[in-house]
């Protein structure tokens, strides 16, 4: 078995999944608010098109995080949502 064929255990794994974060994060930092939008709305896109767009996992995401998000940007989050199912 290849080093790269060879299961990463927990820390790896959270590792990576930051590391993932911060580059989204750097990505997306800069953007204004209708440029965020248009990405999404074409990230939501090539996942209806690939078949893998999970409404209810973006959902459940979203409601984890409601208790960081002001009230008035949570209801945007939900409307747009709602607006690209």
């Amino acid at each position: 078995m290849k080093l790269s064929e060879m299961p990463k255990n927990e820390n790896t794994i959270k590792d990576d999944k930051t590391k993932n974060m911060k580059k989204s994060y750097d990505d997306l930092k800069d953007l204004g608010s209708d440029e965020l939008l248009e990405r999404f709305k074409r990230e939501v896109q090539q996942q209806k098109e690939d078949g893998t767009f999970d409404v209810n996992l973006l959902i459940n995401s979203i409601d984890k995080i409601k208790m960081y998000l002001p009230e008035q940007t949570y209801e945007n989050i939900k409307r747009i949502i709602e607006s690209i199912r």
